[in-house]
């Protein structure tokens, strides 16, 4: 008897490889509820759940959602190095704001590594490649912003 399976049952034996991938690919392709698809792949309810969160099944809207936010969090990159940018090249700006607008950078370029990390392990462990909205290589990112602000530092010199 295991924690999950109630006193005087015996726990449901486990689900073969073709239910998980059918189950999984109804979760991730389909807007079908999870107990619609429990009954397609005679799973129990929790039994579902559990397979979803451990091992990372993402619904198709919820993926949407996560493109989306992406999309945003790059959006702000862009507006804080604009901020950013005319400060550095002597544009007269309070050094408070251009130091909130680098600070506001500097976040969101922490905050677009941890989404491609996440996406890197998400991809590990479906054995395919990142989200394509993800940032390929997020050093490369962080040195091209560098190299930028280190070129219009120089220029306003």
């Amino acid at each position: 008897m295991t924690e999950e399976t109630p006193p005087g049952r015996r726990p449901a034996p486990p689900a073969s490889a073709e239910t998980i991938a059918k189950a999984r690919r109804l979760v991730e392709t389909t807007e079908l509820k999870q107990v619609e698809i429990c009954r397609l792949v005679g799973l129990a309810p929790p039994s579902l759940s559990r397979m979803i969160r451990r091992e990372g099944w993402i619904r198709p809207h919820a993926l949407a959602r996560r493109r989306e936010t992406v999309r945003g969090v790059r959006a702000k990159v862009d507006e804080a190095l604009e901020r950013v940018e005319p400060w550095l090249a002597g544009g007269g700006a309070e050094l408070a704001e251009a130091e909130r607008a680098a600070k506001t950078l500097a976040s969101l370029v922490r905050t677009l590594r941890e989404l491609a990390r996440y996406d890197a392990e998400q991809a590990a462990r479906d054995g395919g490649a990142a989200d394509d909205d993800a940032p390929a290589d997020l050093d490369a990112l962080r040195d091209e912003l560098a190299r930028r602000l280190a070129r219009l530092r120089a220029e306003a010199d």
